[in-house]
């Protein structure tokens, strides 16, 4: 609208497409087009409007290619209008030939225009090129009479400049495109050949036109001087053609190789190199015209172009100098690796080209020098070498970062370090600011960096030689020698440096003749106590004969590491006499160490045979006097598992030794310990259940009380049979070795584990029973010293005391039950033992109390003490003559134990079994728990007698346990508690329940032995065979006990008077320490 309106200063708005077929308005006549555009011209700077447009705008198309719209603008406007004679009328006849002469150079120069934008010649033609054909016709006619001199002086003008058009096309040549572009690639080289084939054939086809042929006819019949020029045209014209066109159809089999080339990255290229070079070498073998140095040449030179234009794509000018160092330089050592393998490639296929001749065609050797073709490409890897020389300079600087030196200087040097690091730091950054091309041959501008980054490294290489010269000079031994060297790394190669550390080198051949010095006394001492003890000393758990190969092991070791480290030093000490003296002890001492490895290794292959042999025949057990297993595996061996440390040459230390010996590497090992070793895992099988076995038996004979053995004798000889059997048929070579041991360890591990379960349950009664052994029923409050008795949660804590008597007795006889199961190998129903396991896991966390009233047969009933459970003749040895026994706590009923439901036929079995032969066994077994549990109750109860006796001991001097407090009541002394024997509430019936309490804790279990008088424990636990076998403090505090209450009643009762009593009975109380009166 601007255009329209006036508002620019343009005249010219052109409107084109663009490749998405939009419309694109340019303001004046862009330089190119590619699509057919519109123009529109203002006559002057008026608005243009609908009415006006006509006649303000100059409008029109305008065609892609303006050189083809000016050749027919030409040919058909200017042509046909000033060649025609009408239009010359009134003209002088030289101005009009003049306007004709001028009109046709006019059409024949944009006609050569042209053909050379399409990349073809074209040939003008003549003026009058339409009347060749009656000119011809009238020489011929006339015999050569008739001639038209015009027409023939234009012909032979136009041939003149035929000539030096077509010379101009056949002088070109493959060197062309090195001409136009400095650097072609071999697709250029393609293209030409294709071109010229094309354009040739142009020509070619121009002169073979009717016109162009009766052209030359009359050349011909006039004998004009410019026929022979013409002819010889032609002839070249046609020979150049053959030429393009056999070239063109060879160089067809290299477009596919150039074309990957193009598209592949560089570091994939290098599988294309060989059937390039091979293609190239059958076309010159071939082709008749590319067998031509040149041309090869020009062809190497695009190849070499084209491989530098990948290597500088695929290594990113513009980022490879501030890229990772070890990236890059990696990076440029595959450029300089591809690229001298081309060139190598090329040498070999230069080499072996004269084999790929036919036979009687004379061979033709590339003969040209190399730099002919590869002269770029030289320089191109020079920079390369250049640029890989500046990144090894920097992973080696950069490196340096890292490095931290120990020792007495460490600290001072390693300051150093960092500061020459941060001035490498600083000269390095100047390279990722450049703005040239380093990898172009042709600029120098990065060789006359490199040169100053040079000089200022030379700088820092002076630096970094005086301090590893010093960092050295504080090693004090060659591990610190060689690990400093290591952490100098390449450094220590650079020139400068290189030759201030050389010297100290010396040091470290003195220090390796030191080294080697004490390897030698090491081996001697070895020797020496060798020969004194008579064998090889070797680390611990080391079996003898691998221990000494891994102690020679380590001193070879000990030895190579260093001498192979100096080994690779390049540096001109090598050559001296002293290092190659280190090389020769190195070597001596490698024949000593493998002079006694020899022989060790040889007396042990000597007599390995005869112990496999030996050991191996042997019996799998033996049983020695006292009926107890051994394991027979060898003389060294019983009872020990194939990982014990034992020195010899029994089975266990060969099977060590060849495990070792593996592992060492070693080789010719005796078959027979091969073999051993191979059977290792079944020997081990065999071994480790064997002495399973063994333990098992061995344990349960010698674990298991006589009671328990007479109740398995049966089974024990079962496993004595088959033990014997295996005695005597049996050694570590039989077949059927497995199947008896499997049998056998079924049977004695069925035995062991329900022996462990028996005696496991055994000592969990034993445990339970003695729970309260050590804990008195009535203690102080609190557990002080200086208090009294508790007695406000006396009853509480006794019926506490009760309820786990009860438990544990309910416990052992379940426990009982199951050990009858066990011994009769009664099978348990698997939700039966899963209550047990319950059950014991509740026992185990106990010491939670349990809320009152848990059980509602006992519930309140329970709260007092019963006398009426104390035996009879107990009762009436300490009750006083008018107590009366309480009846507030009820006895718990006795309930039998129920047999856990299991197989009838089973059960039926056992029974019998039971019946006939284990019953007295059983019985045996079940008085010896009986006596278990009395026992566990007798020390309970003695715990709490054992706690009167010594609170109310005279001579201890203890506290009091009890308090009496006396009040005035109405002109009266009145004690509380009451001190009156008969009085219910009084202090002596107090006392009385309290031993009763704690003599009824042994009337809470049912006797186990079925049959007894006493349902309880009551009159067990304080019978005379029971009480003979405690000590005398027992037997003391019991007796005691009994005959103070006893006294006491018989003294009270001879008393009458009220008073006296009382006061007696208080002052006997005060005097044995019972009572604290208040």
């Amino acid at each position: 609208m601007d255009f329209l309106n006036g508002r620019v200063a343009d005249e010219v708005l052109v409107m084109t497409l663009n490749p998405a077929g939009q419309l694109i308005p340019v303001l004046g006549f862009p330089a190119s087009i590619r699509n057919k555009a519109v123009y529109f011209i203002k006559r002057d700077k008026e608005t243009i409007t609908g009415e006006n447009f006509r006649r303000r705008l100059v409008f029109g198309d305008m065609a892609p290619k303006p050189v083809d719209e000016l050749a027919t603008l030409v040919e058909e406007v200017f042509v046909p209008l000033l060649s025609n004679p009408m239009n010359h009328k009134g003209w002088p006849k030289v101005a009009a030939d003049d306007v004709i002469k001028h009109v046709h150079e006019l059409k024949n120069a944009v006609y050569e225009v042209q053909g050379k934008i399409s990349g073809q010649t074209m040939l003008p033609m003549p003026i009058g090129v339409e009347r060749v054909y009656q000119v011809e016709q009238d020489l011929v006619d006339s015999n050569g009479e008739k001639i038209d001199l015009q027409m023939k002086s234009d012909i032979e003008a136009i041939v003149i400049k035929w000539v030096s058009q077509v010379n101009d096309v056949l002088q070109e040549d493959s060197v062309t495109p090195l001409d136009e572009d400095p650097f072609p690639t071999p697709l250029s080289e393609v293209k030409f050949w294709n071109d010229r084939v094309k354009n040739l054939q142009c020509v070619y086809t121009q002169l073979r036109e009717p016109r162009v042929e009766k052209m030359a006819s009359i050349l011909e019949l006039t004998e004009s001087t410019y026929f022979p020029p013409f002819r010889n045209m032609f002839r070249n014209v046609v020979a150049s053609l053959t030429e393009a066109k056999e070239i063109s159809i060879y160089m067809k089999p290299l477009i596919r190789y150039f074309e990957k080339m193009e598209l592949m990255d560089f570091n994939e290229i290098e599988p294309l190199f060989r059937p390039l070079l091979h293609t190239i070498c059958l076309i010159w073998v071939n082709s008749r015209y590319y067998c031509n140095v040149t041309k090869l040449i020009v062809l190497i030179k695009e190849i070499a172009n084209l491989l530098i234009h990948q290597a500088s794509k695929y290594l990113d000018p513009s980022a490879l100098l501030e890229g990772d160092v070890d990236e890059c330089r990696d990076s440029v050592l595959l450029c300089l690796r591809y690229l001298e393998t081309f060139r190598l490639m090329f040498e070999e296929y230069r080499a072996k080209l004269p084999t790929m001749f036919k036979e009687g065609h004379e061979p033709v050797p590339w003969t040209f020098h190399p730099k002919m073709a590869f002269g770029r490409m030289f320089l191109f890897v020079e920079r390369l070498k250049k640029i890989d020389a500046f990144f090894a300079c920097a992973q080696e600087f950069l490196r340096l970062e890292k490095v931290e030196f120990g020792g007495i200087k460490g600290r001072a040097l390693t300051s150093q370090i960092v500061t020459v690091f941060q001035e490498f730091n600083d000269i390095y950054a100047v390279f990722h600011s450049i703005t040239y091309d380093p990898l172009s041959p042709e600029d120098d501008s990065f060789c006359k960096d490199y040169e100053m980054f040079v000089e200022k490294v030379e700088d820092l290489d002076r630096k970094l030689a005086t301090i590893f010269s010093m960092a050295l000079d504080d090693c004090y031994n060659l591990e610190s020698f060689f690990k400093c060297t290591h952490v100098m790394g390449l450094l220590m190669d650079r020139q400068i440096i290189n030759a201030q550390v050389s010297p100290k080198y010396k040091v470290m051949v003195a220090m390796l003749h030191e080294e080697l010095d004490v390897a030698k006394v090491l081996f001697d001492e070895q020797l020496s106590m060798a020969e004194k003890l008579g064998y090889m000393p070797v680390d611990k758990f080391m079996p003898p004969v691998a221990g000494t190969l891994l102690w020679i092991h380590k001193l070879r070791q000990r030895i190579t590491t260093p001498v192979e480290t100096f080994r690779i030093v390049e540096d001109p000490i090598m050559e001296t006499p002293e290092a190659q003296h280190v090389f020769v002890k190195y070597e001596e001492m490698l024949d000593y160490l493998a002079q006694l490895e020899e022989k060790v290794f040889s007396e042990w292959v000597s007599q390995v045979a005869d112990k496999c042999r030996v050991n191996l025949n042997r019996t799998l057990v033996m049983r020695d006097d006292s009926s107890i297993l051994q394991l027979n595996f060898d003389d060294e061996v019983r009872n020990k598992g194939l990982d014990s440390h034992l020195p010899g040459g029994g089975l266990v230390s060969i099977l060590r030794e060849v495990s070792y010996l593996k592992t060492l590497g070693k080789e010719d090992i005796p078959e027979e310990a091969l073999d051993l070793y191979h059977r290792n895992e079944d020997i081990r099988l065999w071994v480790g259940n064997l002495n399973l076995v063994i333990e098992w038996y061995n344990g349960i004979r010698s674990h298991c009380t006589p009671v328990e053995f007479d109740l398995i004798m049966d089974e024990i000889e079962e496993i004595d049979e088959k033990v014997a059997k295996v005695q005597e048929t049996l050694n570590w070579n039989s077949d059927d070795v497995w199947v008896h041991v499997k049998k056998i360890r079924d049977l004695v591990e069925h035995l062991y584990d329900r022996m462990a379960k028996i005696q496991a349950n055994a000592v969990r009664i034993n445990s339970i029973m003695n729970t309260w052994g050590t804990t008195p029923l009535i203690n102080r409050k609190d557990g002080k010293k200086e208090a009294l008795v508790s007695l406000e949660d006396r009853k509480e804590r006794v019926q506490k005391r009760y309820n786990e008597i009860r438990q544990a007795g309910e416990e052992a006889h379940a426990l009982l039950e199951e050990n009858r199961k066990l011994f009769f190998d009664v099978p348990v129903p698997k939700e039966n033992i899963e209550q047990e396991e319950v059950k014991e896991e509740e026992m185990e966390g106990g010491g939670e109390e349990k809320e009152e009233g848990e059980d509602g047969e006992q519930g309140e009933a329970a709260q007092e003490t019963d006398l009426e459970e104390i035996p009879l003749e107990l009762q009436e040895e300490f009750a006083p003559p008018s107590a009366e026994p309480s009846d507030e706590i009820e006895k718990p009923p006795e309930k039998e134990p129920e047999l856990e439901p299991v197989d009838e036929t089973e059960i039926m079995a056992r029974l019998e079994r039971m019946r006939v032969y284990k019953e007295p066994m059983w019985l045996n077994y079940v008085d010896f728990i009986d006596d278990v549990i009395s026992e566990g109750l007798f020390n309970t109860i003695m715990c709490s007698m054992m706690f009167f006796m010594n609170e109310m001991d005279p001579e201890l001097h203890r506290p009091p346990v009890f308090e009496i407090q006396l009040h005035l009541q109405e002109q009266e002394l009145v004690f509380k508690p009451s001190v009156i024997i008969e009085d219910p509430g009084g202090f002596f019936l107090l006392l009385i329940t309290v031993m009763l309490e704690v003599l009824r804790m042994a009337t809470l279990v049912p006797r186990v032995t079925k049959g007894s008088k006493h349902p309880d424990y009551m009159v067990h636990c304080f019978s005379g065979d029971l009480r003979t076998g405690y000590t005398e403090p027992h037997r003391t505090a019991f007796f005691r006990w009994n005959a103070i209450h006893v006294s006491k009643c018989k003294w009270l009762h001879e008393y009458t008077s009220y008073r006296t009593g009382a006061d007696e009975f208080f002052c006997g109380a005060v005097r044995c320490g019972a009572v604290r009166t208040v």
